[in-house]
């Protein structure tokens, strides 16, 4: 499962993968997470622990602060709810087991600018709309993803999809957004792009069903990528960065400079730490055969949304961060006798930056 923690002065990621973990979290001194926890079979006089399950995702919300995890138990999830603070919602179950957790909500409603995370779920509510005017952040992991409307009034300054399944119908975004898409499938009825800053599309098989317009991006990358556009594909003059993908539009194709990117493997954006790493100029350069030995360094040589990954073992160093990153735990991952990958450090952020860390197995700062 994913679990995310509030802590200032941005917001970062922890993902384990059991309840063990959850619970190691509550025990240690990391900055208290809220973690409330809905049950089909649960009741809402309850307290919301995981002896004593709520029953419905609305009053879960009312008991949780700001970026607190609510924890979805298997089974349809069917209340309506608001959602007025940013929080996680995710489950115990990996979507696509026999045991995931759908929520199938007739209406969710979104108050505020909030930022709102999802993970290894099933999305399939009637309609989402906004309440209260404010521009909303939805980040989205392993999830599959259907709302039968995105409600006209819903201003999405940033959508960043991983390994997500896509059926979503027409999506329109605020002047500035960030559309971000790594993994996955799916379709998409209509795009309405006006004035987006980044659109950057990566490892998944993309269907438009109607036309993509994007007149004002300024930043259009596709990478690894199958794209089909039924109808028309307008990016105005803008041009679009191209790597090892396919384009494929029924319609007028509208374009500037298209540039084909010719890259090595680590300069598509991964880099490489281990222990066993150097940092040394010409022993280690970050690529797979020659990784990094500290994060520190792989952190100065990324650029922007780049992936960071790192092996088995205490890494024991201060991080400052000033660029949206990922950074994955790789030992655990390929090999469940390995020892976990951890961080033991002390993180600064600027620059508005995010940090997603991912099969981690602890987080001090």
């Amino acid at each position: 499962m994913t679990l995310w923690k509030c802590s200032s002065p941005r917001q970062k990621e922890l993902r384990t993968s059991s309840l063990a973990h959850l619970q190691y979290l509550q025990s240690t001194n990391l900055p208290h997470i809220g973690i409330w926890y809905v049950s089909t079979l649960g009741s809402d006089s309850n307290d919301g622990s995981p002896q004593n399950q709520v029953l419905t995702i609305d009053f879960a919300i009312s008991l949780a602060s700001p970026g607190d995890v609510i924890v979805l138990g298997q089974g349809a999830h069917s209340d309506n709810f608001t959602i007025d603070k940013s929080i996680s919602i995710t489950s115990l179950s990996h979507y696509g087991s026999s045991f995931f957790s759908k929520i199938d909500a007739t209406l969710i409603t979104i108050d505020g600018a909030i930022k709102i995370r999802l993970s290894n779920l099933y999305f399939n509510p009637g309609e989402v709309k906004t309440g209260d005017a404010g521009n909303v952040e939805i980040h989205a992991e392993n999830c599959h993803l259907q709302p039968g409307i995105l409600g006209s009034g819903l201003q999405l300054e940033r959508l960043v999809l991983r390994g997500c399944e896509l059926n979503l119908p027409d999506v329109n975004f605020v002047a500035g957004c960030q559309f971000l898409i790594y993994g996955g499938n799916g379709s998409i009825t209509q795009l309405t792009m006006a004035g987006v800053a980044t659109i950057s599309i990566n490892h998944i098989s993309l269907f438009v069903s109607g036309s993509w317009v994007s007149t004002s991006a300024t930043t259009f990358s596709i990478n690894n990528a199958f794209l089909g556009i039924t109808v028309n594909f307008d990016l105005g003059t803008n041009a679009m960065n191209v790597f090892n993908s396919v384009i494929d539009v029924g319609g007028v194709y509208t374009h500037g400079t298209i540039t084909a990117l010719l890259q090595t493997e680590k300069e598509l954006n991964e880099w490489y730490v281990k222990k066993s790493g150097s940092d040394a100029a010409g022993i280690g350069d970050g690529s797979q055969g020659t990784p990094y030995l500290t994060i520190s360094k792989a952190i100065t040589a990324a650029s922007a949304n780049d992936v960071i990954y790192i092996g088995s073992g205490i890494f024991v160093e201060s991080l400052a961060v000033s660029k949206t990153l990922t950074i994955i735990g790789v030992g655990r991952e390929t090999d469940q006798s390995s020892p976990w990958s951890k961080i033991d450090s002390t993180i600064t952020f600027t620059n508005n930056a995010d940090l997603v860390l991912r099969n981690i197995y602890a987080l001090s700062n």
